[in-house]
């Protein structure tokens, strides 16, 4: 099963459609029962005729009398009789004779098309341009260098590329042409644009400051007044324009805007191309959606209804003493100007044009409707058969589980599906425009069809009135009986981003942590979630889920901003694990890279995404502070687990460490050893068959000897451990007091344990620990078992929670959805993020490898401002 299966089947779109007819669908449902479903996305202005046409019916029919079907290089009648069809209907529409056509299957394939011939053009008009230059140098060069300078300078525009502009929202394709002049960034980010594509507003004013940056004087001799003289061009390449937006939510070019183009068209000699693959052939009432009377473009692009509804057939009409003849040399189509194509285009355009098309009132109907809930509709908008009902997306982003799909940019097919599942109308959000959903019905559809419409969405209306859940969410995830959505606050809702703020990367840590933001599922395994979440990991970005201000001991102010994500510690790993690593990076970069837009003061990188940057060293920030955290956790953890061991009186104890060679885990033993009898570090290998666990426990006693951290009694056992002695000497001379080992069965002898794996789940269980033993539980997720934890007889710990600084006799409180934490608290990752805000240490970074010194460094900055340790952590939130 696809990505693109997996998410129609997330929201319940996966629907096996068996039959159809005129604008319905049917498909039989778990118990056998045949639904009939309203079609209005009508397969996106495909079906203009409608479902199961007899024109349809007799193509379909008759195909096994059909002539061979793919004869390239041959005489095809059927195809002639489609171009003079084509040809004639441009000719009416345009009032200019002289039309040209091509054939293609898709519409971005006559796209391409379209986008070569206007670049063979401009070629033309280079080399015109280039040979003037060369005939003016020719005439006047008599030695004179200074001369041929000035007129090179003159033609400098020469050595640019060519330039097409295009318009916000514009959609004409995903190959690579047509990516580059799309008005949508979000499907041309990652591809290198094949042309120079240039995006303005439809407005006339812009169009005409646009084109006059373009424009360009140069210097020529003329021949027959044998003088210099200037003349201007406008290498531009050309203009290509919807003249009704689809994907970009069924907008129309205002006609202004139109009259202005024509202008500049005629001024300028500019190319202009239609782009009617969606909305001309009749689907607006004439053939062409472009006003003949105020624009006649240079190309027309058609495709979709062209094929009937069955056939894959695309077509370009163009002006033929414009462009280049030779198009077949840089054009062909292995299944293009087939019979079945061109047999069904025929068949089409004599069925439509016998229709008296006097189609439906469709937009001035919905625009009735919309007029009784000016609440949820913002506009109603089209021409013909081609509308679109555009939702206001405040009246129904309203909760966290909305935010989740809206995060997914789903939001509009979470609609898509309530509408399906409840009302049986098939309809969807445009691309560039998700809350615009389009309308392009056939011509058969009438008025009990749209009474279904009507009805439908007025159902839908009323149940987000009255907070129906059952009915917005039942039929994608198991309710309560009773179940409660918890509000949005506004400044999410709107994705609010205060400027010059401490801002916190963060995550859930585990599935009960997410219960919190998708708060309506029960009954629903923890297993079936996880694999959800899953499903949709690629597709999820750091987002804004909580905005809030803090004071430090001072009475500074500054506002905080969590950018979250709904995963869990265990999807992360997963991540890690699957090779993903680089693109979860650049997720966190991108919300790095916003942070910095917004003037962050700091950035802190939260729980896995501190893991999978490597410790904050794949990223950067432009300006704001970096920091992992890590230091001032470090620090808490040491102070409760010091803390723990004055409460139960435990003089000289033994100590281990489990996952001793990681960053956070290493620190906290350089600094408990000297609190300790003897220590053991455990790792995941054992050190004598591994050099490199050998070198970092090297590492480790060399630093714990200048930080002074060994107790008298181990005195010159460093000279040792770096002189030229074998491990095994080393192991030996260090027995005493300090052990290494991968067994974790040696921590059944410890007073204190220590873990800090970057494992997912549980490696240490009760039957590995003593009776009146301290757990410290650094690891993200945990790594002591349930049993374990639930043991009265153990202190378990999961490292210290910070106090928020003290504001006299109020008390602070962040109130995180996505990490939630008590009155006056939050977490040393945070403190450490929120404090260096405080701090306003710009230009540096606080990520890599920890070492005893930063540690210091860090909790006398983080102090400062009034952060301290509030408690030991116990709870296994973190």
């Amino acid at each position: 099963m696809t990505k693109k299966d997996k998410m129609l089947e997330l929201f319940g779109l996966n629907v096996n459609y068996t039959s159809g007819t005129a604008n319905h669908l049917f498909y039989k449902n778990d118990e056998n029962i045949e639904v009939c479903v309203l079609d209005v996305t009508g397969s996106y202005g495909i079906n203009l005729l409608g479902h199961n046409n007899p024109v349809v019916k007799k193509i379909a029919e008759n195909i096994s009398t059909f002539p061979p079907n793919f004869i390239q290089g041959s005489k095809s009648p059927e195809k002639e009789k489609l171009f003079e069809k084509l040809i004639s209907r441009i000719e009416d529409h345009a009032g200019k004779k002289n039309w040209r056509c091509e054939l293609a299957n898709t519409g971005t394939e006559i796209i391409e098309l379209a986008l070569k011939i206007c670049l063979k053009k401009w070629e033309k008009r280079k080399l015109e341009w280039h040979q003037e230059q060369t005939r003016t140098i020719n005439y006047l060069y008599n030695g004179d260098k200074g001369i041929k300078k000035e007129i090179q300078a003159s033609y400098a525009f020469l050595k640019d590329g060519p330039v097409i502009i295009h318009l916000k929202g514009s959609f004409h394709g995903k190959t690579l042409g047509a990516l580059s002049v799309m008005g949508n960034p979000q499907y041309k980010a990652e591809f290198p644009m094949a042309i120079n594509g240039v995006e303005i507003l439809a407005t006339e004013e812009i169009l005409e400051d646009i084109i006059a940056v373009y424009v360009k004087t140069y210097t020529y001799f003329n021949s027959k007044t044998q003088r210099m003289q200037q003349k201007q061009c406008c290498p531009v390449c050309a203009v290509i324009i919807e003249p009704i937006q689809g994907e970009g939510g069924v907008v129309k070019v205002p006609e202004h805007f139109l009259s202005a183009l024509s202008r500049i068209q005629k001024k300028w000699s500019i190319p202009v191309i239609s782009d009617e693959i969606q909305c001309g052939l009749y689907r607006t009432g004439p053939f062409s959606a472009l006003p003949g009377k105020i624009l006649t473009a240079d190309i027309y692009c058609f495709g979709k209804a062209l094929g009937a509804g069955l056939a894959k057939i695309s077509a370009l009409c163009y002006q033929a003493a414009t462009f280049d003849e030779n198009i077949y040399s840089y054009h062909s189509s292995s299944f293009s100007e087939d019979f079945l194509g061109c047999y069904a285009a025929n068949e089409f355009l004599d069925c439509i044009e016998k229709s008296n098309k006097d189609y439906f009132p469709l937009v001035e109907q919905l625009q009735n409707f919309a007029s009784a809930y000016p609440e949820f509709v913002k506009e109603v908008r089209g021409e013909g058969l081609m509308a679109a009902i555009e939702l206001r997306e405040e009246a129904l982003n309203n909760s966290f589980i909305t935010k989740f799909f809206k995060d997914l940019h789903k939001l509009g097919y979470w609609i898509s599906s309530i509408l399906l599942n409840r009302e049986q109308i098939r309809m969807y959000p445009t691309l560039t425009a998700p809350m615009a959903f389009r309308i392009q019905p056939s011509v058969q559809f009438n008025n009990a069809d749209f009474l279904h419409l009507t009805k439908g969405l007025a159902n839908f209306f009323e149940a987000v009135k009255k907070g129906n859940l059952q009915y917005l969410f039942g039929h994608l995830i198991p309710l309560s009986s009773q179940p409660i959505l918890k509000p949005l606050p506004a400044q999410v809702q709107t994705n609010y981003f205060p400027s010059d703020a401490a801002v916190f990367i963060c995550h859930p840590i585990d599935l009960g942590h997410l219960s919190h933001i998708v708060d309506l599922v029960e009954g629903y395994g923890d297993e079936n979630l996880e694999e959800v979440l899953d499903e949709v990991r690629e597709e999820q970005s750091f987002t804004i889920y909580h905005t809030d201000s803090l004071e430090n001991a001072i009475g500074e102010k500054m506002n905080v901003v969590f950018l979250g994500i709904p995963l869990t510690s265990t999807s992360f790993f997963k991540a890690l694990r699957s090779g993903k690593r680089l693109e979860w990076i650049k997720k966190i970069q991108d919300a790095i890279d916003w942070a910095n837009e917004k003037g962050a003061r700091s950035i802190g990188l939260g729980q896995y995404t501190s893991i999978i940057t490597g410790n904050g060293m794949y990223v950067n920030s432009s300006s704001a502070t970096l920091t992992t955290g890590n230091a001032y956790t470090a620090s808490l953890a040491i102070q409760a687990i010091r803390l723990a061991i004055q409460e139960k009186k435990v003089k000289n104890p033994n100590i281990c460490i489990i996952g001793a060679s990681g960053n956070i885990a290493s620190v906290i033993a350089e600094t408990l050893i000297k609190d300790s009898a003897k220590m053991t570090l455990v790792y995941r290998q054992d050190p004598a068959n591994s050099q490199a666990i050998q070198e970092n426990i090297r590492a480790f006693i060399e630093n714990s000897s200048k930080g002074n951290n060994f107790p008298s009694q181990f005195i010159g056992f460093q000279n040792i451990s770096s002189s030229d002695s074998s491990f095994n000497e080393l192991q030996k001379a260090a027995a005493p007091f300090l052990s290494f080992t991968h067994d974790i069965e040696t921590a059944i002898h410890a007073d204190v344990i220590v873990l800090g794996t970057n494992q997912p789940g549980a490696v240490l269980y009760l039957k590995h620990v003593k009776k009146g033993a301290i757990v410290l539980d650094i690891s993200v997720p945990p790594n002591a078992s349930d049993d374990l934890v639930s043991r009265s007889d153990i202190t378990y710990i999961k490292g210290g929670i910070a106090a928020l600084p003290g504001t006299g006799s109020q008390e602070q409180a962040l109130e995180s959805v996505i990490l939630p934490f008590g009155p006056g608290e939050c977490f040393a990752c945070m403190a450490e993020t929120f404090g260096l805000g405080f701090a306003q240490i710009k230009g540096k970074r606080f990520t890599g490898d920890l070492t005893t010194k930063s540690v210091m460094e860090i909790t006398r900055i983080i102090e400062q401002q009034g952060f301290s340790l509030g408690r030991k952590k116990t709870e296994r939130s973190l």
